[in-house]
């Protein structure tokens, strides 16, 4: 079989995207503490990608915080009681970042910021119209 090795990057570019919270789940870290595992479907143009994000209590409570804000369910996280039937299906924006690969991994993506969708859009659609190139011979 002949491939390019190039190829297996398959890596989003940094950068600003449509996402929806396909799974939520509560768990522990490694180290014991309360966290929720999140299974986000990002939509980088041409298709869709998945990308895992863990809020760990307290170091990454934060971006609990964010993702909660952005689906409409601050007011829940605000009293503590955010489930993860809260989340599931949730659209919202993220800002993707590659992180520099450790111990002999890969680079990966990482979701850095979860933000709100921008009034009226769905997940995987985007706001830009569609381009017309008027150079095309038919």
């Amino acid at each position: 079989m002949k491939f390019d090795p190039k190829d297996a990057v398959n890596l989003i570019p940094d950068g600003e995207y449509d996402a929806e919270i396909v799974d939520a789940e509560e768990t522990k870290s490694k180290a014991g503490n309360d966290m929720m595992k999140l299974t986000v479907k990002v939509f980088p143009g041409g298709g869709d990608r998945i990308v895992f994000d863990y809020a760990v209590v307290p170091k990454t409570l934060y971006k609990l915080k964010q993702l909660a804000a952005a689906v409409g369910e601050g007011a829940k996280f605000a009293a503590g009681q955010l489930e993860p039937s809260d989340l599931r299906g949730k659209g919202c924006r993220v800002t993707i970042e590659t992180e520099a690969g450790k111990n002999g991994f890969d680079d990966k993506n990482a979701i850095r910021r979860y933000l709100p969708q921008v009034a009226g859009e769905m997940p995987g659609r985007s706001s830009t119209p569609p381009r017309h190139d008027d150079d095309i011979p038919f």
